[in-house]
């Protein structure tokens, strides 16, 4: 809960309540995504889902793969997403 919302509680007519922190390191926001995936300032190349094999992520790898031998051997990938067996 916030201050916020610790106000508007004692405004309805609760006695005893208390703000709690947010339990998260927030500093991890503050780098960047960047920095987790090997820094550099090439292009990001970036896959959003479900890691598994009928997703084809061998097939996001094989064009990142031709896209760094043909015009930005810089470039990162990053697959984020969790992690299955179907």
């Amino acid at each position: 809960m916030s201050r916020f919302n610790e106000v508007e509680l004692a405004g309805a007519g609760y006695r005893r309540t208390t703000v709690v922190p947010i339990l998260l390191d927030t500093a991890a926001f503050a780098r960047g995504a960047a920095a987790d995936v090997g820094g550099g300032d090439g292009p990001l190349w970036l896959f959003v889902g479900r890691i598994a094999p009928n997703k084809a992520q061998h097939d996001v790898l094989l064009a990142f793969a031709a896209a760094r031998r043909a015009f930005a051997p810089d470039a990162r990938l990053a697959l984020v997403g969790g992690v299955s067996s179907a």
